[in-house]
């Protein structure tokens, strides 16, 4: 979940990816 939030903040397309996935 930090993982994801922390890619998420940072406005990444992978970030979005594992977010989706979680």
């Amino acid at each position: 979940m930090y993982a994801s939030t922390f890619l998420d903040g940072q406005g990444s397309r992978y970030g979005r990816f594992v977010r989706k996935t979680s």
